[in-house]
């Protein structure tokens, strides 16, 4: 089905939740003042090129409904926190990200989020049960992922936590004479207490496709390190270069998956890693790329990467990629650039 369309803004501004919409299926316009999405009827749709839209059936609907448990080669991807939420639901968000992978035998936590108040509303809207949680794999340390952690091992049993050898090193930023602890939250005695701690900097089977990465090199001048960011070494700060930034791997039956958590080593880089070490085409990146900050140089440099490169087929960006860069990737990749709010899910 499709309908022509006004005057269409590129992109949207996070509307936050709605309290009380019942409806299980929503369609969305955009509308022709930029950053504003609209409700009209209530089937979804997305925007195409030519002003027009068309109907999709890849992402579930609401969490009312009650699906079946997906196959072992199925991945189900529900985003449980993330600073974007999905609108006309009650769904909560903040600044952090957390993904739930479930499969026939796996469920993976991807990263916690930065509060477990955030976390236990999304989840129970979602109908999700963190007790069944195998494995918790933390994408780095910041505290927008790792935030939850001690209120979500209370939740878990003994589950496998997977992160990288640097995980409970002391982490600083400092902006504007001000410095403030990004490092995670609990001590290591006390994650030791409720998981079984798995430090590698290695790729990791966490189960039948799926895989952490190993660390990642760092190969252009473009992806460098935020110097506002510092690390403790040897009792004196330094920058940061965040060697602990990993991303976890999905092989499905449709492509290469790429689950980001903040992307710190570099979009370009983290998928040149991918590419050499999983075989296949990228079926979709999801997550934050930490291109918030990213000059327009930067950013014309990464789409051209991403085209001539890369491929993806679909893009479902969100947390710190920031708006400018949503807008910039709307423009080159048109309707296969979609966002991964939190309360929102997929299967592949």
């Amino acid at each position: 089905m499709r309908r022509p369309l006004p005057p269409a803004a590129e992109f949207f501004l996070p509307l936050g939740p709605i309290n009380g919409y019942k409806e299980e299926r929503h369609h969305i316009r955009y509308g022709p003042l930029c950053g504003v999405r609209y409700q009209v009827d209530l089937t979804y749709e997305r925007l195409v090129s030519g002003g027009e839209v068309e109907e999709t059936s890849k992402r579930l609907s609401s969490p009312k409904n009650k699906e079946k448990e997906p196959m072992a080669n199925r991945f189900r991807i529900s985003c449980l926190d993330d600073d974007c939420v999905k609108v006309f639901h009650s769904f909560l968000g903040e600044h952090g990200l957390s993904f739930l992978v479930e499969t026939g035998e796996q469920t993976v936590l991807f990263d916690v989020g930065a509060t477990g108040a955030v976390i236990s509303h999304n989840i129970k809207l979602l109908e999700k049960d963190l007790s069944k949680v195998t494995h918790v794999v933390l994408s780095h340390a910041h505290y927008d992922h790792t935030g939850s952690l001690d209120w979500t091992l209370d939740q878990t049993r003994n589950p496998i936590l997977v992160a990288d050898p640097d995980l409970f090193v002391e982490r600083v930023s400092q902006r504007d004479g001000v410095t403030k602890r990004t490092g995670v939250p609990v001590e290591r005695a006390k994650v030791e207490a409720r998981a079984r701690l798995v430090l590698t900097s290695e790729i990791y089977p966490i189960g039948e496709g799926i895989h952490l990465t190993g660390r990642i090199p760092r190969l252009n001048p473009f992806e460098v390190a935020n110097p506002k960011m510092l690390i403790n070494q040897g009792n004196q700060l330094a920058p940061d270069q965040f060697l602990d930034d990993r991303s976890l791997i999905l092989e499905t039956e449709q492509g290469l998956v790429v689950l980001l958590g903040c992307c710190h080593a570099g979009l370009i880089n983290t998928l040149t890693y991918t590419a050499r070490h999983f075989p296949g085409s990228i079926k979709a990146v999801i997550g934050g790329t930490h291109l918030l900050e990213a000059s327009p140089e930067q950013m014309a440099w990464t789409i051209q990467e991403l085209k001539n490169t890369f491929e993806p087929e679909m893009l479902l960006l969100n947390h710190c990629t920031g708006l400018d860069a949503l807008v910039a990737f709307r423009n080159a990749f048109g309707n296969r650039l979609q966002t991964m709010p939190a309360g929102e899910a997929l299967e592949f």
